[in-house]
């Protein structure tokens, strides 16, 4: 405001402007319309500012992206850290698991229409149908051990994620096994508690099966359940 009045002289021995001076400090001249393409010899003012100037960010930001990305190198750890905890199973399903002798063939026991694609290719190689699938003991290949399948169908079974003993145990339940083999693969005992001998196991003339062969899982006793669960039968099967 001073600098602008015409009579504004702070050389002058002046009283009045001596007393501006003192309160406002040095003139500041008044920038020039356009800038100058070379610098001033000396700065403007030898005292700072009493607050830093603040550039506002620009209206819109840029659309473009930088020219070349910061580093083409992957980082060395995932941005977002994997889940810490395993995925839960059912406590009552982890407790039925726990009972049978071998692992779980969970391919086998997996509903036809809930099949991966290569999955079910297998099992129609092996001539399963939805229904021979999804009904078990329905298929014409279970009635026989593992022992007598083919080599392609040993192959195509194991594709399915079963091994010998899981299949003899949860497709078989080694009913393709005469009652000598039972007792070497100690699964006798198990029928025996179930009714089972070895003259009805055999198919002797004269022997009858035992009452458990025509029960519902319900109506079995519950040493009943767990001897058809160590030959890997459960509710469902």
């Amino acid at each position: 405001f001073y600098c602008s009045q015409p009579g504004f002289e702070p050389h002058q021995g002046n009283g009045v402007w001596t007393d501006v001076w003192s309160e406002v400090g040095p003139c500041m001249s008044s920038p020039t319309k356009s800038p100058s393409l070379n610098p001033t010899s000396n700065p403007t003012s030898s005292s700072p500012t009493s607050s830093p100037i603040n550039t506002p960010p620009t209206a819109n930001p840029t659309s473009s992206p930088t020219a070349n990305p910061t580093s083409l190198a992957p980082t060395s750890k995932p941005t977002f850290p994997p889940p810490t905890q395993p995925p839960t199973i059912d406590p009552e399903f982890a407790t039925l698991l726990s009972k049978f002798p071998y692992s779980y063939p969970y391919t086998r026991y997996t509903r036809w229409l809930e099949l991966e694609s290569d999955k079910k290719s297998i099992a129609k190689s092996l001539e399963y149908t939805r229904s021979s699938w999804d009904n078990l003991e329905l298929s014409d290949l279970e009635s026989s051990t593992f022992e007598h399948l083919t080599d392609e169908e040993k192959q195509n079974v194991k594709a399915l994620g079963l091994d010998e003993t899981m299949w003899d145990c949860y497709m078989n339940h080694y009913n393709g096994n005469s009652w000598e083999d039972l007792q070497a693969t100690r699964a006798a005992q198990y029928y025996e508690i179930l009714g089972w001998e070895q003259a009805s196991w055999d198919e002797e003339e004269g022997a009858t099966v035992p009452d458990t062969d025509d029960m519902y899982w319900d109506e079995l006793s519950a040493v009943e359940q767990e001897a058809a669960e160590s030959v890997c039968f459960f509710k469902n099967s």
